[in-house]
């Protein structure tokens, strides 16, 4: 016979044993019958033997009268015969808090009064449902599987209550905010029991509640407050929801138990007024002597959980340099990254603003990937990118960084200025943190840069060489999804875009940018006030954010001169000399077999973009895939005629010389 099997034939027996001593008090000899007969096979038992089966398995029942009533009950749920006993006894079958007072009274000297009856009510209540009646102690006791599943060390839970609750991990982590533990655990001792700690996902708000509550001797239930009200939409069926993840902290007997609610949304809270999610969820566990914690968003207006019941508010802000170092270095050494080359916790620690758990599940990927290969700066940023929860990701587009300098043919002037942007970048950590630098620039330690000029000049191909360069992903923004018609929510929009993307030092690339930062209007209407609101918010936005921010206009002479004021580099991008259109016609068909092809000619004669020039030897390139042929002039000079007609020229001598007669 299992243990499990064992428990539930100890209560069982116990049962008998109380009815054969009740039976022996008070029926008279021979009225037994043939049934009572059988009770003789069990030994008589006693309230103390009750009290000490009890006593640590559910301290909840703390009187003679509340387990006797729950003994018989579960023995009858258990056993018909016992329920055909009750009836010979009590002229009825299911037991009652007035029968428990009858049988106790019979085997003790106790004298039970009503507010004992009371007491049991409410103590059974707690874990039993009754069949009500009009005087309560002639409520008949019900006692559910999961009653009995507990009685036989069960730890299934009802589908419904397993989908909603979990239990307290216990798991060590890193790092701890030991001042915010302190804090918890001292509002406690002056008497608090509702907690709201609130933060980013993943900055330890779940990690500060457990080693809080395991030193003041307490497990936890997290509850998932969405999958709540999920699964129990009506207030009735919530409240017999709560009932029963109640009933499980009464469960763990050897645990004082709180009660973390988790994922709460105002919505929840909205139709019913601010003290209905207080009376309905939170209420039920603090009358109980249950501590209550939220775990939040930073946010949440705490009113919104608890009405105007007092609430204890723990706020989290973002890690400073420090503590990420040392969340670096401490999961560093946990997965063996401290030896290797690619691993520098001051580098990381400066360069993405993660969370904890954000941190923790990166040098676990570096620590897989690193099995097989040195990490380059491109793989990390890649693994630190892929793991920040970018909601924004529907307004931003991954550009490629497969460029390098030599693919770039702008002036030297010009790529100059763009390797000091990269440097700017390199160099943060040295300039900002080792020579102390960040104190005086507090607000405007980021690098920005406005790329002006023609399309086709180079503006994105220059961000995708920055971008491979310093080993970064590259995102661009796509302007029509974030500038919005409603008041504020432009702003919302860019600010969610900016805080995923810091996170994993993503180089912003703002296309367009024109649309956004042209010039500021007077202001005749209150759109006009709220339109020039949003070009200052996002100039504070751009200084505030410690990665590169690029930004392109084809229209430099539309931006807000205020503007560029605040940029920290802007380069122009010109439409390229003779010499390096030269080298760009050259550099299009380096890799191919080709006929003869006149260069000088092509880049003296036709005042083209890079963008332009690579889009005619592109369309030149399926002009001679169609003809089966070779790729000769005749297949260029007749691309570029396509696209002097295309955009309303004319066809000239002396733009194309000898070569007008190959365009038929």
């Amino acid at each position: 016979m299992n243990s499990a099997l064992e428990e539930l034939e100890k209560v069982h027996n116990l049962a008998i044993g109380l009815i054969r001593a009740y039976a022996e008090e008070t029926v008279d000899e021979g009225e037994e019958t043939e049934l009572f007969e059988s009770l003789y096979g069990y030994p008589k038992a006693s309230l103390k033997d009750i009290d000490i089966l009890f006593k640590e398995s559910l301290p909840v029942l703390t009187t003679s009268l509340q387990q006797v009533a729950f003994v018989v009950a579960v023995a009858g749920r258990m056993d018909s015969d016992v329920n055909e006993m009750l009836m010979i006894l009590f002229g009825r079958k299911n037991m009652c808090i007035s029968m428990a007072k009858m049988i106790v009274e019979s085997l003790s000297d106790q004298d039970i009064d009503y507010s004992d009856l009371e007491d049991a009510y409410i103590s059974l209540g707690k874990i039993c449902h009754f069949q009500r009646t009009d005087f309560f102690p002639d409520s008949s006791i019900e006692i559910d599987d999961r009653v009995v599943g507990f009685l036989a060390h069960s730890f299934m839970l009802p589908e419904r209550v397993e989908k909603v609750i979990s239990k307290g991990n216990g798991q060590t982590e890193i790092f701890c905010d030991s001042e915010k533990v302190e804090l918890l655990q001292a509002e406690y001792e002056r008497g608090h029991r509702i907690f709201c700690i609130k933060g980013a996902a993943g900055r330890g708000r779940k990690t500060i509640c457990e080693k809080a509550f395991e030193k003041l001797g307490y497990g936890l239930i997290y509850v998932d407050v969405e999958m709540l009200f999920t699964s129990a939409r009506k207030s009735e069926e919530i409240l017999e929801l709560i009932w029963e993840i109640r009933r499980e902290a009464y469960f763990e007997a050897n645990t004082k138990v709180c009660i973390v609610f988790h994922d709460f949304k105002e919505e929840f809270n909205k139709k019913e007024g601010k003290q209905w999610f207080y009376r309905i969820s939170v209420e039920p566990f603090v009358t109980s002597d249950m501590p209550v914690v939220f775990i939040a968003q930073e946010n949440m207006n705490e009113k919104l959980l608890v009405g105007t019941n007092f609430c204890v508010n723990i706020n989290l802000s973002a890690c400073d340099r420090e503590q990420l170092i040392a969340l670096w270095q401490g999961y560093g050494s946990k997965y063996g990254l401290l030896e290797k080359g690619f691993f520098d916790s001051e580098v990381l620690a400066t360069i993405y603003r993660m969370n904890p758990s954000e941190i923790a599940m990166a040098t676990m990927r570096m620590a897989e990937l690193a099995a097989d290969k040195s990490l380059t700066t491109r793989d990390i940023a890649t693994i630190c990118t892929d793991i920040v929860p970018m909601r924004a990701k529907g307004r931003l587009a991954e550009l490629a960084t497969d460029f390098t300098w030599d693919d770039l043919k702008l002036p030297e002037s010009q790529i100059k200025m763009l390797k000091s942007v990269c440097s700017q970048v390199l160099y943060r950590k040295k300039v900002f943190d080792d020579w102390g630098l960040k104190k005086k620039y507090p607000y405007g330690a980021g690098t920005s840069a406005l790329f002006c000029g023609n399309p086709g000049t180079g503006k994105t191909m220059a961000a995708n060489v920055i971008a491979s360069e310093l080993g970064l992903p590259l995102y661009t923004l796509n302007i029509a999804e974030v500038v919005d018609k409603y008041i504020g929510e432009t702003e919302k929009k860019l600010e969610e875009i900016f805080r995923a993307a810091e996170k994993s030092n993503t180089i912003l690339f703002f296309d367009e940018a024109d649309v956004i930062f042209g010039k500021r209007s007077e202001v005749k209407e209150a759109k006009d006030r709220y339109a020039n609101t949003e070009v200052a918010y996002l100039l504070q936005r751009i200084e505030r954010y410690p990665g590169l921010v690029i930004m392109a206009t084809n229209l430099k002479a539309n931006i807000d001169t205020a503007f560029l004021r605040r940029i920290r580099y802007v380069v122009d991008f010109p439409i390229p000399e003779e010499s390096i259109r030269l080298q760009i016609w050259k550099g299009c068909f380096e890799e191919l077999d080709t006929g003869n092809i006149d260069y000088d000619f092509l880049a003296h004669n036709f005042e083209y973009t890079g963008g332009e020039i690579k889009n005619a030897a592109l369309n030149a390139a399926f002009i001679a895939a169609e003809s089966d042929e070779k790729l000769s002039m005749v297949h260029i000079v007749k691309s570029i005629a396509r696209d002097v007609t295309k955009n309303g020229g004319i066809l000239t001598q002396e733009q194309f010389g000898n070569y007008l007669g190959l365009i038929k």
